[in-house]
């Protein structure tokens, strides 16, 4: 099996231009993000939800609502990807 191109020319994410260094990331093997995209919503799971008005009849039933998060997806030291950029050489 052969190396991919970005990774026999080095081109790992900490040197690429989306990457974004996380210091304490929760992820095994995480260093950072990738900020090439938005982030990625899904949902969490359901959380109950209180009604403005409640009548008095019939009782209703109660209402559920999703809680979404959105991440940016984690990298480590070694990934790469296909949108590979060069950091501009110079910018703090």
């Amino acid at each position: 099996m052969q190396n991919h191109r970005n990774v026999e020319k080095k081109h790992f994410c900490p040197a690429c231009d989306h990457f974004h260094y996380v210091p304490n990331s929760n992820v095994p093997n995480a260093v950072g993000v990738c900020l090439f995209n938005p982030p990625s919503p899904f949902i969490v799971g359901m959380v109950p939800i209180a009604a403005s008005v409640v009548r008095a009849d019939p009782p209703e039933q109660q209402q559920m609502a999703p809680v979404i998060r959105a991440y940016y997806p984690p990298v480590g030291r070694e990934d790469t990807c296909s949108q590979w950029t060069p950091r501009p050489a110079g910018e703090a």
